[in-house]
């Protein structure tokens, strides 16, 4: 297709398949996943020349002109502070304040999780590309694209503020964009209770593609989230819209409590099924 009437712009809609072989505790594991891509082409005399690659779903989605703002961008709900904040199934911390670095015992190994390294791989690729719809609040609804477009983990419909959903809206009409458990880290934390998923509570069984919600000290909710990396014997590599695009655990933990707001709390989830 031409690009707006331009005879020296060709778009490019088209499936890429990427294949991505991980070694986690010896063992290979390969997955294969799919993408939908637009490419931009140059035309000029006899070259062709690329000029944009871009995810077809993203790049596709441009807001209306004449529909109300709110009508396009649902608001993250304001959640409760007075509530006790569930710290069920977070990562082991020592007294100062980092994971406890435990090997984990000898002859030990973890199987393999759908799509894991999809999601990881996805997130590592567009962390720093893609753009932040919601500023600096976007954290969540990046790892929500890394688990839908890289994991392939279904959506599931409903009313928009239900724990129950996980949704994102392709659409501009007057249906809210996203569901809150699609943008908002403590609404993604308790949707995860209606999956199947695995608690990992050791920094040495976490794997490319878990998903890591921080609460910070004095909070009543899980106020980020980001995807595993890579983990190099307990050095925890993590993608995010966040402070930095790539970053570690450690240097998190350590410039939050340099900013004198200190991590109380991590869960690391492993998403199961679909």
């Amino acid at each position: 297709m031409t690009v707006n009437g331009s005879a020296d712009r060709v778009l490019v809609r088209a499936t890429v398949i990427q294949t991505v072989t991980l070694r986690v505790d010896g063992v290979d594991q390969l997955s294969e996943d799919r993408f939908a891509k637009r490419f931009v082409f140059a035309v000029s005399g006899g070259t062709v020349k690329l000029e944009s690659e871009s995810d077809d779903a993203e790049a596709g989605q441009t807001l209306s002109a004449t529909a109300a703002a709110g009508t396009q961008v649902a608001a993250v709900p304001a959640d409760s502070t007075g509530a006790p904040a569930d710290d069920t199934g977070s990562l082991a911390l020592g007294e100062d304040g980092f994971p406890v670095a435990e090997a984990p015992a000898a002859g030990v190994r973890t199987a393999a999780y759908v799509n894991g390294s999809g999601t990881a791989s996805w997130a590592f690729n567009n962390a720093g590309r893609i753009p932040r719809e919601f500023g600096t609040k976007d954290c969540t609804n990046f790892v929500s694209k890394a688990m839908y477009y890289g994991g392939r983990m279904k959506m599931r419909t409903g009313w928009y503020s239900s724990d129950r959903v996980w949704w994102r809206n392709p659409t501009f009409s007057w249906v809210p964009k996203n569901s809150y458990t699609w943008s908002a880290a403590e609404n993604l934390r308790r949707h995860f209770d209606y999956r199947q998923k695995y608690y990992i509570t050791q920094t040495y069984n976490l794997r490319p593609g878990d998903i890591l919600l921080f609460r910070w000290q004095g909070a009543s909710r899980y106020d980020h989230a980001a995807v595993v990396t890579g983990n190099n014997q307990g050095a925890v590599r993590i993608a995010q819209h966040g402070y930095s695009a790539h970053d570690t655990l450690s240097s998190v933990i350590s410039r939050n409590r340099a900013n004198h707001t200190p991590i109380a709390s991590i869960i690391a989830i492993r998403p199961v099924g679909a």
